[in-house]
């Protein structure tokens, strides 16, 4: 007399057999609707990091230049460009390089091409086309950070976003 089971030693039938081995339709659907709603939420997450890094890495970038700029002030250089005929120090000497890892171009914007005509700026342009400010007010002699990015959400909280 058969019990219904396949191992008489146990009396348990075994879960699957080799001919049943693999997984359903339905558990590759679930777990292939799993990983796309994953996906949905990750993705744009990692775009918004991917952004806020490159900014912070341009900013960490151009920030070392604050410090010769410092001491160019304490040395007694007022910056005026009129005793040079246009901006007098290069990017070297403020030991900057014209394009770096993070920032495709950096410049001094002293002057008419900037919104802040009597502050002193070091400006980062990211490969996104995002910018990145530091302007030195002439008044204060504070230092803060601007970035011109589309999205807000992408501007370290030490900077202010400028549309």
């Amino acid at each position: 007399m058969h019990t219904g089971s396949d191992n008489p030693e146990t009396g348990q039938t075994p879960a699957r057999t080799m001919k049943d081995a693999g997984f359903s339709l339905i558990e590759l659907m679930v777990v292939t609707a799993i990983i796309a709603v994953l996906g949905m939420i990750g993705l744009p997450q990692y775009h918004l990091f991917s952004a806020k890094a490159k900014i912070a890495a341009g900013l960490a970038e151009i920030a070392p230049a604050k410090t010769a700029v410092e001491r160019l002030i304490a040395e007694g250089d007022d910056f005026d460009e009129s005793k040079f005929g246009g901006l007098p120090y290069r990017l070297t000497y403020l030991g900057l390089p014209a394009s770096g890892t993070s920032c495709s171009n950096i410049f001094l914007a002293n002057g008419d091409p900037s919104p802040y005509k009597n502050d002193f700026n070091i400006v980062c342009t990211i490969r996104s086309g995002t910018s990145v400010w530091l302007i030195r007010d002439h008044v204060t002699g504070a230092w803060r950070c601007e970035v011109s990015a589309k999205n807000a959400a992408v501007v370290p909280a030490s900077c202010q976003h400028r549309l």
